[in-house]
Parts: C-alpha cells; structure tokens; sequence
C-alpha cells in the first residue's frame, strides 16, 4: 500500500461506468487508509464547450461528440510550437458526479476537483492575458480523494 497514489489520464480511458469502477477499484487496492490518491481527467465541461479551436494557441484542436453522455468520445489532437500536427488522442465523458460516485464505491471520500491555476507572474511578466482562453474551459482538472478505513 502506498500513501500517495497518482493516476494521471487514467480514469479518462474508461469507456462505461464499470470501467470506471473498477479503475478507481484497482487505485483503491494500491492506496493505505488515510492515503491520498491525485488523478487528472479531463475536464467534463470540456465536453459541450462547443469551441473547437479555443486552445489552438496552446497546441490543441477539439472534435467534440454529437451528445455528451457516459462514455461520448472527445478527440484531443496535439500540435507541436511550430503548428505541426503531433498527435490525437481520444478520451472518454464522464461527469463528475460519475468520478465521484465511482471514486466512493471504491472507498475513498473528500472527493474534490481541482482546476489549474496560473502561478502569479512566475518569469516576472503578467501573461494572465495569454492564458486567459485557458482558463475558460481548462482542458484538464485534478482530482483529490481520501482513502476511508478499510
């Protein structure tokens, strides 16, 4: 058992709630009482935005499904700095209410979702206003949760 298990993009690739389920199962077997679990998904909002090419400035094009619901594709493809396309991945929809009921079962609580935030003026230079589409619709959120006595 571990008191820190991370799982980023995993939880994204579980096509049905039972999938689901027993992802957030097999992270729960991992992790100690009182342990943490840290994950990344992508954010469900993300899903009925609508903009396609919100992100491009950031290297990202959306091809959204025609009706979000468990399990509705969302196609992420990836450009490199200089505009090449890199590479397109394909995540599926759950809500968050479907994490957290999932993350539940499996034993953990304090489920809490997390959006990114910009680190204040980092390099000195104020670039709220690069990141502002960004933050929006952020393209990922992190999930927290607690393991409950087993």
């Amino acid at each position: 058992f571990f008191d820190i298990v991370t799982s980023n993009w995993l939880l994204v690739n579980a096509q049905t709630k039972a999938q689901l389920r027993a992802m957030c199962g097999g992270l729960a077997k991992k992790t100690k009482h009182g342990g943490r679990l840290i994950t990344v998904v992508t954010n469900p909002a993300l899903y009925s935005y609508g903009d396609t090419i919100f992100m491009k400035r950031y290297g990202f094009e959306f091809a959204y499904p025609e009706v979000v619901e468990e399990g509705a594709a969302i196609l992420i493809r990836c450009y490199t700095p200089t505009g090449e396309f890199a590479v397109e991945v394909e995540n599926y929809y759950h809500s968050r209410q479907d994490y957290t009921e999932a993350l539940n079962e499996a034993g953990f609580s304090e489920v809490t979702f997390h959006q990114p935030k910009l680190s204040p003026n980092p390099s000195g230079v104020d670039d709220s206003e690069y990141w502002g589409s960004f933050f929006k619709c952020p393209l990922f959120l992190a999930i927290t949760a607690t393991m409950k006595s087993r």
